[in-house]
């Protein structure tokens, strides 16, 4: 099932940049071009083309084939959690509203109400604020219906959690300029998380259109997009950084590897204090023998 689904993930890769090549995607390139002109004095051809193709989002063939591979480990790591087989017509289903997805949201790119990013430096126009606004309240309506109907799990929703705020701590201690980048394929992919319940018609056909916009986003704007913080030049780590980086992660990891056991030792550590307290507040309803040989010496 998942060497199946990788199959059409990679078939729709190889749509997206099919359309790239089409004329149904117009190509910007006056900033490839100046990218040239300004840095051509300064570099060899070879790392002159490299540098412009990043900085503009351009493709050539090492990029379009490392950009696969990336696609396929992350649809892996997307979907290792929850495989479920599927009948074949809803498979079938399912793969044709993820190529429709991703071939009309490529199309929609060409359309200046299209033409935005959410970030911490966006400036939105009030039509893209509307529609940008009730597609998360319509998410989120989704979103809150699967924790009503308790389909959200929870835990897959953990890992990228932990592995954003792991990065969020790590660039906080280097510098305070941290930017915020919601790229369409990270959001997307995230929230197919929330639509894993595969027996429910609805999850399949949500989880099929993130899956399409997802597989879009890095095809068109490469894997870095995937990473939510933007931030300035930051210098290699430091030697001390480094030390104290292999320093408290043992320690971390050790306290992920025996957090049932903590768990445990708290719950006993308060099972045992609200049992002194009280076998502390409890009195004897019939004298004890002390007290019966104190009334005896007193009389």
């Amino acid at each position: 099932m998942i060497l199946l689904y990788l199959f059409f993930s990679t078939y729709l890769y190889f749509v997206c940049e099919w359309l790239k090549t089409t004329s149904y995607i117009p190509k910007n390139l006056y900033h490839m071009y100046n990218c040239l002109r300004v840095f051509k004095p300064y570099l060899r051809t070879e790392k002159l083309y490299a540098v412009c193709d990043q900085l503009n989002y351009q493709s050539d063939f090492n990029i379009f084939l490392k950009n696969l591979v990336f696609t396929n480990l992350c649809v892996y790591a997307l979907i290792r959690e929850w495989s479920v087989p599927m009948p074949s017509v809803y498979f079938c289903v399912y793969w044709c509203i993820a190529f429709g997805t991703a071939i009309v949201y490529s199309l929609l790119g060409n359309y200046s109400l299209f033409q935005f990013s959410i970030s911490s430096t966006s400036h939105l126009t009030l039509s893209q604020f509307i529609m940008i606004a009730s597609l998360s309240c319509f998410f989120l309506c989704l979103c809150a219906w699967q924790c009503y109907r308790e389909r959200l799990r929870y835990r897959l929703l953990c890992i990228p959690l932990v592995m954003y705020g792991s990065m969020y701590a790590l660039l906080r201690g280097v510098t305070a300029g941290i930017g915020v980048h919601f790229h369409h394929a990270l959001t997307m992919g995230t929230l197919s998380l929330c639509f894993t319940d595969f027996k429910v018609r609805m999850n399949r056909w949500v989880h099929a259109f993130c899956i399409g916009i997802f597989i879009q986003g890095i095809n068109f704007y490469t894997i870095e997009e995937i990473f939510l913080f933007n931030t300035e030049y930051i210098p290699t780590p430091t030697f001390l950084y480094t030390t104290w980086l292999c320093i408290l992660f043992p320690l971390i990891i050790t306290g992920v590897a025996h957090r049932k056991t903590l768990v445990r030792w708290s719950r006993w550590r308060k099972t045992s204090r609200k049992r002194k307290n009280s076998e502390s507040l409890e009195f004897p309803l019939l004298p004890t023998k002390i007290d019966i040989d104190t009334d005896v010496l007193s009389s």
